[in-house]
Parts: C-alpha cells; structure tokens; sequence
C-alpha cells in the first residue's frame, strides 16, 4: 500500500504478506512519505522483500501525527540466514506514536529512527527475539520508552551517535527487560527529549505484553 502523501486515512483488520519474500528490496508492506493524519491498527505483515512499515522519504517534510497500534510485526523468514527479517521499520523525519505493536523475531529495524526532526514515542510494546536490534536512535533523532516488554531482544535501545553526540533516547521505570534483553549491553538513554504532547493512560509492560499477544493482529468485527 503506497499511501505517500496522503492525509487523514486508517488502515485497520488487515493482513499484508507475500510480497516478494524472496527477493531483496522488492517492495514494502506499507509506505509513507510526507502524509499526515494517519492511523495503522490490528495489521498483520510478515513475508515482505523490504520494510513492512517505512515512514518518511527523508525530505524536510515531515510525516506527522502518524499512529501505530495493535500492529503485529512477524518478522519470521525463511529466505535469510537466521531466519529473522532485517528492514521491519524505519521512520525518517517523522513524529509517530507505537503502542501495543508486537515485534515478533525480527532481525534489525523495530524500528530504526533517522533523520533530524524525528520523534517517537512507543509505549506499551513488545519485542520478542531480535536478533539484531530492536529501536535505534540516529542522526538528531529522538525517542521516548515508556513501559515496554523485552523478551530475548539483542539491543532494546540503541542510541547511535554521530560525531556530534545528538541521539537521543529517554527512558522511564517501567520498561521489563528478560531473557537476553536481561543486562544487554545496548540498553542506551541519554540526550535531550521531547515532551509527549498528548495524554495517554499506560499499563504495566507485562499486562502490555498480555494485551499484545492476545489482540494484535487482524480482529473479528463485532
């Protein structure tokens, strides 16, 4: 789904797959470059050449007011050595919000945040066998980690600097971290970071955690 720079459109209860899996950089799940007013939920994407998600074009206009929740992320493949995704995300010069997205072994990019002017805020999230990294800060880039489950996840937060030192990453108390995620190396905070410019209720991460499992993913209509 090519959505560019489009406004004000959901995408929910569907599930994106078999798009080329077996080649490399054969095509995205969905794409967003310079659109605004845009809401991902209860999505299923897995056995996808590229990105499942990319947000941004890398442009000075900003992808804004962008939305993920419920997204489930299967990051599993059987075309890679490890058999673990490595391109699930990424967001380039956007403000996007993450809640109750389930990044489900993947390799790299879960996502990878780039660019001046990105800010993203992800809360309330579970990541489960990453082989690689899970979120990664870069070039002025910023995020804010509030109450999110780690389960076996190589780098929860990686803040890659520059030369300048300008990545950024905050990160509250409520984060749970086990299995390998447990004294990772890559558990990095530091720099200055927005404020959340909106109010939002979380749970714990490990009733997060729950929740995730239980309903990410395409829903029944009821």
């Amino acid at each position: 789904l090519q959505i560019g720079a489009s406004p004000q459109c959901i995408i929910r209860n569907l599930r994106i797959y078999d798009i080329n899996p077996n080649l490399v950089e054969a095509g995205d799940g969905i794409t967003l470059q310079e659109s605004k007013h845009i809401w991902l939920d209860h999505l299923r994407l897995e056995q996808i050449s590229d990105g499942y998600v990319d947000i941004g074009s890398g442009t000075s206009v900003l992808d804004d007011y962008i939305t993920l929740s419920y997204v489930h992320f299967n990051g599993r493949t059987a075309y890679l050595c490890g058999g673990h995704h490595n391109f699930v995300n990424f967001v380039d010069n956007g403000h996007v919000t993450y809640h109750h997205n389930w990044f489900d072994n993947g390799g790299g990019r879960n996502p990878k945040i780039g660019n001046p002017s990105s800010q993203v805020h992800l809360f309330n999230n579970y990541w489960l066998n990453i082989s690689y990294f899970c979120l990664t800060t870069q070039t002025d880039s910023q995020a804010r980690v509030e109450s999110n489950y780690f389960e076996n996840a190589l780098r929860p937060h990686w803040r890659q600097l520059d030369g300048n030192g300008t990545a950024a990453i905050a990160i509250d108390n409520g984060n749970t971290y086990t299995g390998t995620s447990n004294g990772n190396t890559n558990r990095d905070v530091g720099g200055s970071v927005f404020s959340v410019p909106y109010q939002y209720t979380k749970q714990s991460a490990a009733d997060a955690r729950d929740a995730v499992k239980k309903c990410a993913g395409p829903q029944p209509i009821r």
